[in-house]
């Protein structure tokens, strides 16, 4: 019963209810059967034969009594009709004793017996009836009154007595037949709540097995699901059955196992995470510590750029005042050329030609003045390009070791977080 499914239990259970119903129905129905069939023998064979006797007896006194009128009547008309009346009665004990005659008493030889004698005296009974008739019916009074007060008197006092006899006797045994009835229906009463207290017991008891069948699969889950959410996940159920609870057993069962190697596996990803995080706070500080280093002497470099830059911006005002000032010379000179050309003659060719010397000099001078004014702007202007790229890589590398800190940070963070998940999976106990 135990690997039958919980619909087939139910069904197993009210088919025994209902065979037990029908049993106690059937019994119900025997009880009635039976005691049917003890009313329809103690009418068939106690209540019809007392009313025929008894109908018997009453015409018998109707007989007498209308041949004691025709004794003492002189009346033709009304003895004819007294006549009338004695045959009717007389055919009607007739039909009486026939009905009687056709009841069985085989189990009952002294009613039997009785109506045996009373149907062989009848004859003899009816003759001297008949005779006493016609006696009176052809003016023979006397007679017929002798006769009367004589034989038939006899006659009739036995037939009476038998008549008497059988309706004590059918009484008797009615009587017998209700005590019987009384006893039977007492016992089919014992006996009906008796089995419907045993029938009531064992369904109680069937109920208790089907609700246990039904119930303990339900508290061994219920256990088993308790500890699971309490972190067990190693025992598992031992409930074994091919019912609905047996299935579900098995799939928690797996589901367990599963669980267990899902909890495995994120153990081991903890623990990669939990190193990992540290390699990665150590790489985070190790970055920091690179990048703070970078910043510290970017710093310097920038200043000797900046120094540089102001070097060269004042090499640069004292060439450009060299160019100047050779421009002013170059165009005081021009003028004294101009001036000196026309007086060529009387300074001499020497002096022209050497003003025409100095007047060149000069322009080289201013020229070469350009030309070194032009370079030290270019190297004035990459090395504030220089000073910038290098305060920028001060910035980047601060940016860079803030972004480490933030990422040793988080590395950290990272690291409680698994020492936590590393505590709630050592809670399940794997």
């Amino acid at each position: 019963m135990k690997n039958l499914k919980v619909r087939n239990k139910m069904t197993l259970l009210m088919v025994l209810i209902m065979i037990m119903m029908v049993g106690i129905g059937t019994h119900g129905i025997l009880i009635a059967d039976r005691t049917a069939k003890r009313a329809t023998e103690t009418y068939n064979e106690n209540v019809l034969p007392i009313s025929y006797l008894g109908q018997m007896r009453i015409n018998n006194e109707e007989i007498e009594s209308s041949i004691l009128e025709l004794l003492i009547t002189h009346n033709s008309a009304m003895k004819l009709q007294l006549q009338g009346g004695i045959e009717q009665r007389i055919a009607g004990n007739d039909g009486l004793l026939n009905q009687l005659l056709d009841i069985s008493f085989e189990d009952k030889p002294e009613i039997g017996g009785a109506i045996n004698e009373y149907a062989a005296l009848l004859p003899g009974y009816r003759a001297q009836r008949d005779t006493i008739l016609r006696l009176c019916l052809s003016d023979h009074g006397q007679e017929a009154y002798d006769l009367y007060s004589g034989a038939f008197h006899t006659s009739r006092e036995r037939m009476g007595a038998l008549l008497h006899k059988l309706n004590d006797g059918l009484q008797q045994e009615a009587a017998a037949h209700l005590a019987a009835a009384h006893s039977e229906s007492s016992y089919a009463k014992r006996a009906n709540i008796l089995l419907t207290l045993v029938i009531w017991m064992i369904c109680a008891a069937l109920c208790c097995i089907v609700a246990r069948q039904i119930a303990n699969p339900l508290k061994l889950l219920q256990a088993r699901m308790k500890r699971a959410e309490e972190g067990d996940l190693k025992a598992a159920d031992v409930y074994q059955a091919n019912d609905e609870f047996g299935r579900i057993n098995s799939s928690f069962n797996h589901m367990l196992g599963s669980l267990r190697s899902i909890m495995h596996r994120v153990a081991e990803s903890v623990e990669m995470i939990a190193a990992s995080s540290e390699e990665m706070s150590a790489s985070a500080r190790h970055s920091s510590l690179t990048a703070d280093a970078m910043a510290e002497a970017a710093s310097p470099a920038a200043s000797s750029y900046k120094q540089q830059a102001f070097s060269v911006s004042q090499a640069l005002e004292a060439v450009q005042r060299i160019a100047a000032e050779a421009a002013a010379i170059e165009s005081s000179s021009l003028v004294f050329y101009k001036r000196a050309d026309p007086a060529a003659a009387d300074l001499g060719v020497d002096t022209v030609q050497h003003t025409r010397e100095i007047i060149g000099a000069v322009a080289h001078i201013a020229s070469e003045s350009q030309a070194v004014a032009e370079a030290l702007k270019q190297l004035q202007l990459f090395l504030d390009q220089g000073a910038e790229a290098v305060l920028g890589t001060g910035t980047k590398a601060r940016e860079q070791m803030s972004a480490m800190l933030e990422i040793s940070a988080q590395a950290q963070y990272l690291g409680l977080l698994s020492e936590d998940l590393q505590e709630s999976v050592n809670r399940f106990g794997l």
